[in-house]
């Protein structure tokens, strides 16, 4: 009976183990709502921070950046004129996500056009 407690103790424990996540989001949610709900100079700062907190980390535990963030990137990049770094970063995301291929084609064309 006492094996038979402790067998079940040590299955009911094993399920409660955490599985490794597919992604490093870090503080990129928090960030990105305060930028949205506060937009500054800071909170941008603080969002920009979050990202490349994102893109060092993945790559640093050898994970993909999550689907979004480099699109994301992009696009504040092209806010500031960046237009040749955007398209780096489109292109990046739609190597990554192929399933984004048709909007990423669409935002790399409309780059393409104001230059």
């Amino acid at each position: 009976m006492k094996k038979l407690l402790i067998a079940g103790m040590a299955l009911v424990l094993a399920g409660c183990v955490a599985k490794p996540t597919m992604y490093y989001w870090g503080d990129y949610s928090d960030t990105l709502y305060l930028y949205k709900s506060e937009p500054s100079g800071q909170t941008l700062a603080k969002h920009y921070a979050s990202i490349q907190d994102v893109f060092n980390k993945s790559q640093e535990y050898g994970l993909r950046v999550p689907p979004g963030v480099n699109a994301e990137y992009a696009t504040l990049l092209l806010k500031e004129g960046k237009k040749a770094d955007a398209l780096i970063y489109f292109q990046k995301e739609k190597s990554i996500y192929p399933e984004s291929a048709v909007l990423m084609d669409r935002m790399i064309q409309m780059v393409g056009a104001q230059q």
